[in-house]
């Protein structure tokens, strides 16, 4: 296989969009959601909203592999890479939709959080950008938002971008893994709140928790697809995480020797656990 120059830089997570275009995405694989086999229904162990930005930053990057595998893997299953994009905006609609309501009255609260942290969040990003280690383009579309819904999207956003360059970063950066996760947290709620019509509903049911599951297990089986091709394509470059980063950014804990090693409980969703913590981040403890 020729070798190729590796990716200097890894993808950038994407914005998750507007909650009606995950609606309409969410619609569109209703039916699909509903035929997937209750054995088949992955837990869910990452952060959805999180998770479906990193894939859609990736999604164009690997698209643009779609001609190579499938002249290298002629039976690979193209089908779902094509629609990688409407699956993560689905599982964020189902994972929005499963989410308990806040109250109108905290929304400037949530309001005044996420602007003093998404302001953190940039300074420490453009520094980032500046030394090349992140994508300034990614971060010029963050920049541009206005409004509430952008600051929740772009919360999102700046939460996943640090996770996915979080080895290229260690080190570099004040930002520590609190204001990471407290960005995704933070931007969903906000979604959440600005999208809520019946503020006394109850939305946490067992249907809602269903179908976010269903949700996540598609777009999960969907990435898993486009990395496994790309770890075959770029196999001599040793860079799909930089194509395609994995969704599942944060460090586990390190094994206890093998004579107290308690049972890890911990399912990862066939992704391997490196040998090093993947976050250089400051940590604020372990999951």
């Amino acid at each position: 296989m020729t070798q190729r120059k590796k990716t200097a830089v890894t993808k950038s997570p994407a914005k998750i969009g507007t909650p009606d275009e995950a609606k309409a995405a969410f619609e569109e694989i209703r039916a699909e959601l509903q035929k997937l086999s209750p054995a088949d229904i992955l837990t869910v162990n990452v952060d959805i909203p999180r998770a479906a930005s990193i894939a859609l930053g990736a999604e164009p990057h690997i698209r643009a592999y779609e001609g190579h595998i499938k002249q290298a893997l002629p039976t690979h299953a193209l089908d779902a890479i094509r629609r990688l994009r409407v699956y993560a905006l689905g599982a964020v609609y189902a994972h929005l939709e499963s989410q308990p309501v806040t109250k109108r009255a905290d929304l400037s609260l949530l309001i005044n959080e996420g602007t003093t942290l998404k302001q953190q969040l940039m300074v420490a990003a453009e520094a980032l950008a500046f030394a090349g280690l992140v994508d300034d383009g990614r971060l010029a579309e963050i920049r541009a938002g206005s409004g509430h819904l952008d600051l929740a999207t772009d919360l999102v956003a700046l939460g996943a971008l640090f996770d996915v360059s979080s080895k290229a970063i260690a080190g570099k950066t004040a930002i520590d893994r609190e204001q990471v996760d407290r960005a995704s947290l933070l931007g969903t709620e906000l979604l959440v709140a600005l999208g809520a019509k019946d503020h006394s509903a109850n939305r946490v049911t067992p249907e809602a928790i269903d179908m976010r599951n269903r949700a996540f297990t598609l777009l999960v089986r969907a990435y898993d697809s486009a990395r496994r091709a790309l770890a075959y394509l770029r196999w001599d470059d040793g860079d799909v995480d930089q194509v395609a980063p994995s969704l599942y950014q944060r460090p586990r804990r390190r094994a206890a020797p093998a004579a107290t090693a308690p049972v890890d409980s911990q399912p990862n969703d066939g992704e391997e656990d490196s040998a090093t913590p993947s976050s250089g981040l400051a940590a604020t403890g372990t999951e």
